[in-house]
């Protein structure tokens, strides 16, 4: 895999819910979970607002 090596720091909540991921596959899932993230966020302007109750 080529691109931009970032070191980041996440909340202990969030290290401790990705800990059962193996060292070696840890870039793949957090690079799975921001590409969900934009993907869901370019969507959403295109659904109809949520009901207000």
């Amino acid at each position: 895999m080529t691109g931009r090596k970032l070191s980041i720091s996440l909340p202990a909540d969030l290290a401790e819910g990705i800990a059962h991921v193996p060292v070696g596959e840890v870039s793949a899932f957090i690079a799975d979970a921001v590409r969900r993230k934009l993907a869901g966020d370019s969507i959403r302007p295109l659904l109809p607002p949520e009901p207000r109750g």
